[in-house]
């Protein structure tokens, strides 16, 4: 691709140094400097011809680089994704582990019952876990 600018960029400066250092010979009749006017302008379009397809690559160029940027931060956006999502997992995972142990861990019902004649007990954690902890048991056999 560097070979295909490399030529359009030659072939605009060479026309461009031609166009603007052409000067009209003055000997010739009015019909040859109609000729030469017409082939000054021919080039003058070619090189707005140049120019455009110059542009149109570059600008080809510039959005294939462009993609490429957006897709590897797309794919680097996936890969924090997918781990922050395993971390969660993580989460919910021990803090479901840490319910179990807290749930483990209070008196049974039947035990309440036993030691603690009038009672009641409401656990209800505003989430998963709370940071409540009872504990009822027998000292020396008095409640």
């Amino acid at each position: 691709m560097l070979i295909f600018e490399l030529i359009f960029l030659t072939l605009f400066i060479l026309l461009t140094v031609f166009l603007f250092s052409y000067e009209f010979p003055k000997h010739l009749d009015n019909d040859a400097m109609n000729f030469h006017g017409k082939y000054a302008k021919y080039i003058s379009l070619m090189c707005t011809f140049l120019i455009v397809i110059e542009t149109q690559y570059l600008w080809s160029k510039f959005t294939k680089i462009q993609l490429e940027k957006i897709k590897d931060q797309k794919d680097e956006i996936e890969k924090q994704k997918i781990q922050i999502e395993r971390q969660n997992k993580d989460l919910k995972d021990s803090i479901n582990y840490a319910s179990k142990i807290q749930s483990a861990l209070l008196p049974s019902v039947g035990k309440m019952e036993r030691l603690l004649n009038n009672h009641f007990l409401y656990f209800k954690p505003r989430d998963i876990v709370s940071g409540d902890f009872y504990w009822v048991d027998d000292y020396q056999g008095k409640q």
